[in-house]
């Protein structure tokens, strides 16, 4: 079981964002699904997306998956608002040490050519269009907190270890949320999402969701502090991946006011202090840009990530399964 296809996941999506969801088969699994919907073009264009799919064979001709693509083709092409059905293949490609990727052009270079290949092989094979959302990307980063934290502090890049080292020399300390600061966060989340043309949910969802997974003890939030102001704040969430319990960086903000003091390094250095060499396997620090895009709108996050090494994971990525080619590319378009 998957984050993104998890129970808690579901009832996120259902009971706190209350976006409409469905149930599929593909390949012989079950999988959840959500149902974007938007008002352009004088149309409601509906968008069906399913996150987190595992075991699908897209190097080969996989006849189940094949089959599963005719079957959805035929569902839901029920109205000419239905654009696209979204895949999002987790197999993974490739899993290989942060600092071996920062240094081997080969295995960029190869693997750049290997994902060219792929997408014309997903085209020809599965009539399937290669996509790309901001919050779906191919390659992630986790991090093993199995050892103590001085072990796992000696992977750190160069550069991770000299900013935390001059976030040393502020005045910070940590904390974990308190109700009467709830609002401040999503605040400074706003802020932070403006400025960097991100997309956020609502402030009443947002307070929702904390409410939510705070009655089922499944989350922690971080502070660092300065001048007891809230400086920035990391949303950390516990899973139970099969037998193994991870945690997974969901959400985090930084107040613009402190924004030069490398806090944010010193704050992850701090959670991993707390939880190395507990019962948490892993630290899933989730989206990055590929490697080898130096101009993806994730590189300044990218660098920030992959400044604690760990293990950086590439796979499958996104698909579209286009109902209507003419709204799809006026979409495509009109995103641009």
């Amino acid at each position: 079981m998957n984050f993104y296809q998890s129970q808690l996941r579901h009832t996120i999506n259902q009971e706190i964002y209350k976006k409409p969801s469905f149930e599929v088969t593909i390949s012989g699994k079950k999988y959840q699904g959500i149902v974007k919907s938007q008002r352009r073009l004088r149309k409601t264009l509906n968008r069906y997306m399913v996150h987190w799919i595992e075991g699908v064979d897209l190097l080969n001709n996989d006849p189940e998956f094949l089959e599963s693509i005719g079957r959805l083709r035929r569902d839901y092409w029920s109205t000419r608002g239905d654009i696209f059905f979204q895949f999002w293949v987790l197999n993974e490609y490739k899993t290989i040490d942060t600092k071996v990727l920062k240094s081997d052009e080969k295995f960029v270079t190869e693997y750049t050519n290997a994902n060219e290949k792929l997408i014309k092989h997903v085209r020809k094979t599965y009539a399937l269009v290669p996509s790309w959302r901001e919050h779906m990307p191919d390659t992630t980063v986790k991090i093993n907190l199995e050892n103590w934290i001085q072990e796992i502090r000696k992977w750190y890049s160069s550069s991770g270890k000299r900013y935390i080292n001059k976030a040393k020399k502020e005045d910070l300390e940590f904390d974990v949320w308190s109700k009467k600061d709830r609002s401040r966060f999503w605040e400074i989340r706003y802020s932070m999402s403006y400025d960097k043309g991100f997309s956020i949910v609502w402030k009443d969802t947002f307070l929702q969701l904390m409410e939510h997974l705070t009655q089922h003890n499944q989350w922690w939030l971080y502070l660092a502090k300065k001048w007891s102001k809230i400086v920035s704040w990391s949303v950390v969430l516990e899973f139970q991946n099969w037998k193994e319990k991870e945690l997974i960086y969901l959400y985090w903000a930084t107040n613009r006011e402190f924004w030069n003091i490398w806090w944010h390094y010193r704050l992850t250095d701090n959670i991993m202090k707390r939880w190395a060499h507990s019962w948490y396997v892993l630290y899933d620090l989730l989206w990055v840009a590929p490697p080898w895009n130096d101009k993806h709108y994730l590189s300044w996050v990218t660098r920030f990530k992959q400044a604690f090494w760990g293990k950086t994971i590439l796979s499958h990525g996104n698909y579209d399964l286009v109902f209507n080619s003419m709204l799809y590319r006026t979409m495509q378009m009109l995103k641009k």
